[in-house]
């Protein structure tokens, strides 16, 4: 996989057949990178990003991480049915990235097996 912004950042070749066989790596930058940053945080210990993701904060105010109660409020508004949208998407990217790492035998789906939750991916 390439994760680059006008020059190749990095490139892990574990992943090279899981990122030229699933179209939604291949053609989603952010998933890509989303992928990448938590393959990063999962290999901690030898990570060089390993000061920088320390820092990131656990949650963030985006309707990703709003409880059930909070998107009921939301419900007649003009956002509700944006916001509904956006979850479920990313619901079925995680449940899609789930189910490839349980069936891979490569290095990152073996990394990803025990680590790679909902609260991670979102």
């Amino acid at each position: 996989m390439v994760i680059s912004k006008g020059q190749t950042i990095t490139f892990f070749n574990s992943s090279k057949n899981l990122y030229q066989s699933n179209p939604i790596i291949r053609l989603m930058p952010n998933v890509a990178l989303a992928l990448y940053i938590l393959y990063e945080k999962f290999r901690l210990e030898d990570s060089f990003w390993k000061p920088y993701l320390n820092f990131l904060p656990p949650e963030y105010s985006t309707v990703l991480y709003f409880s059930s109660q909070d998107l009921l409020h939301m419900k007649g508004s003009p956002t509700f049915e944006s916001a509904m949208k956006q979850c479920r998407n990313i619901f079925r990217q995680y449940a899609h990235f789930k189910r490839l790492f349980q069936n891979g035998d490569d290095e990152v789906s073996k990394l990803f097996r025990a680590k790679f939750t909902y609260d991670e991916y979102r």
